[in-house]
């Protein structure tokens, strides 16, 4: 499908990290089932959180460990209470299809590491589905681009149908805003340089929107993109 790049290259949302919402390791439970079907079940105190999930093998045979994560890249099939904002404390269930990759699932080797972040410090990545309209599901967040599901990030639909950004870590970053004397087209009077410190960290998204996102954007009933997108994660943090 031919695309063409609009001059909106990008899209920003600022982050502002607050406290850490908490999940009791002691409530992290995981048994297999038959399909091979893996259920992930926690507590989760002081909700609204992001929640998402690592699973570790145990390569030494016991308790003490070494634990192994198993990969990002082998936790894209994952559903129910995780990779998207939990809005009610309490017990939660994570569905996990391991996949014939890892083979077979021993519960006794293998741990869940469940962890809560706050709504507006979230993960490091932030998919938007821009064919969802208003639903819940809008938004989903992952901890890195291995956890993309569908592929990841060589999978067209991150292109086309949804805007997936990244975190930059830019809090207390400065440079230079203006524009150099003698540069052209510029406009002395409002492009003096000078130096300007971020106070926050901010999303940007990984490829340039194109005309079939912005007509998605438009066809959900997104009239202003940037400022509903930045008006629905401002709800989500409950920000004033």
């Amino acid at each position: 499908m031919k695309t063409n790049i609009l001059g909106i290259s990008f899209f920003a949302a600022t982050v502002v990290c607050a406290t850490v919402p908490s999940i009791d390791p002691a409530s992290v439970m995981l048994s297999v089932n038959d399909a091979p079907m893996v259920t992930v079940q926690y507590t989760l105190a002081n909700a609204p959180a992001v929640v998402t999930l690592a699973v570790e093998t145990n390569a030494g045979d016991t308790a003490a460990g070494p634990w192994v994560h198993v990969g990002d890249h082998n936790l894209t099939r994952v559903g129910g209470a995780v990779n998207r904002m939990v809005r009610q404390s309490g017990a939660q269930t994570i569905f996990w299809r391991p996949g014939e990759a890892l083979g077979y699932i021993d519960a006794g080797k293998i741990r869940a590491v469940v962890t809560a972040w706050a709504t507006n410090c979230p993960p490091d990545y932030m998919v938007v589905d821009l064919e969802a309209g208003d639903s819940p599901d809008l938004v989903r967040y992952y901890p890195s681009a291995e956890a993309l599901p569908e592929g990841g990030l060589a999978n067209d639909v991150y292109r086309l149908t949804r805007l997936v950004m990244r975190k930059v870590p830019a809090a207390n970053a400065t440079f230079c805003m203006g524009s150099a004397p003698g540069e052209g087209s510029r406009m002395s009077d409002v492009e003096i340089p000078h130096l300007v410190t971020l106070t926050e960290d901010f999303y940007l998204s990984i490829f340039p929107i194109t005309s079939g996102q912005y007509h998605d954007v438009n066809r959900s009933g997104f009239k202003e993109f940037p400022q509903k997108i930045w008006s629905f994660q401002k709800d989500q943090s409950e920000r004033v």
